[in-house]
Parts: structure tokens; sequence; C-alpha cells
């Protein structure tokens, strides 16, 4: 082959990942819609999650571990540049300050891509998708 292939990758801008635990009381979905709203931001998801002690005082009997709760972890993908005044709103927002409220985290990453998914997409999957949904 005499053409020289020319590789390109993925622009990456700095980011920080903002990582919150809170109760499952939907606190999660008030935040990610206040997020949304509010900031624009689209890179958010929220999960399930136990949690063991961290928004409760954790008791037991000597020798178990204490009873786990349900709880959501919520985490945020943002640039450099806003990512102390998200930290800010989301701590203000998800009411971390109260009695069992959760907590929050931030790690910088290496990257992240300025690329975001549009806000049409389908939320299932359609039915004939030629995918077997049986393991391997």
């Amino acid at each position: 082959m005499t053409a020289t292939a020319v590789k390109t990758s993925p622009t990456l801008e700095p980011a920080f990942c903002i990582r919150v635990i809170v109760p499952d009381d939907g606190t999660d979905l008030r935040l990610m819609k206040a997020l949304l709203e509010e900031k624009g931001i689209t890179r958010a998801h929220s999960v399930s999650l136990r949690a063991v002690g961290m928004l409760r005082e954790a008791r037991s009997k000597r020798g178990h571990l204490p009873e786990s709760a349900l709880a959501r972890l919520v985490v945020t993908v943002v640039g450099e540049s806003e990512a102390e005044a998200l930290f800010a709103f989301i701590c203000e927002t998800a009411h971390l300050n109260r009695n069992g409220g959760g907590l929050a985290s931030m790690q910088k990453l290496q990257g992240a891509s300025i690329y975001a998914l549009p806000r049409d997409l389908p939320l299932d999957l359609p039915k004939e998708t030629g995918h077997s949904a049986e393991p391997l």
C-alpha cells in the first residue's frame, strides 16, 4: 500500500467525574432533573446500590455485618472549567448537609469525549434487532 493511512484519535477534553451517593428516596431523580433543566448537563446517570453505614449509623451484633440499605449513586462527567461550581450545585441540590443526606466526591479524569448522545434516542430497542437474547 503506497498511501499512508492517517489515524485520528478522538478529541478529549480535561474533565472531572462527580459521584454522589444519596438515599433511595427520589433525591437522585430530582438531582438529575435539576442538572438537565438548570445546568444543561446531559452526561449523568443513576444506579442502585447497597450502602452500609454511610447514610445512617451502622449498628450490628458483635461479629456480624450491619444491615445494608438501598441507596443511589449518581455519576456526572463535567468539563474542567465547570467542575467546582457544579460540585457545589450538586451538593446543595441533593441536600447532602442533612442527617443521612449522603456524600459526594470529585475525581479528575484523564479526559472525556466531547461528544454527547442526542436527546431523541429511543428508550427501548426495537423488537427485531437481529441479536439473540440468549447468553453465549
